[in-house]
């Protein structure tokens, strides 16, 4: 439970954070570079800056979300990602990529 947490600038590569709730936690520029976090619950969690090259999001919770300038490459596995519609300065280039609006 990394609930509210303040994980600033940490580095969490290829960490197994599955099914974790990570809700409200700043996860500003942090490396998440092929970290696992298959159904962690991210909602109102702080991505500015944050690194997802490969990571695997597979049905991640990314409700509420605040995105800014964030890295992510064709690795990256957003598959059965939910809430990213109520997102916050989601990438237009990762809605394209989804093929959300954009």
């Amino acid at each position: 439970d990394l609930t509210l947490a303040n994980l600033t600038l940490a580095n969490l590569t290829y960490a197994d954070i599955t099914y974790a709730d990570i809700t409200g936690t700043n996860l500003t520029g942090v490396d998440l570079t092929g970290a696992d976090l298959t159904g962690a619950d991210l909602t109102g969690a702080d991505l500015t800056g944050a690194n997802l090259t490969g990571a695997d999001l597979t049905g991640a919770n990314l409700s509420n979300e605040i995105w800014g300038d964030i890295r992510w490459d064709e690795t990256t596995n957003w598959e059965g990602v939910q809430g990213l519609e109520t997102a916050i300065n989601v990438p237009d280039k990762l809605k394209q990529q989804l093929g959300l609006e954009g």
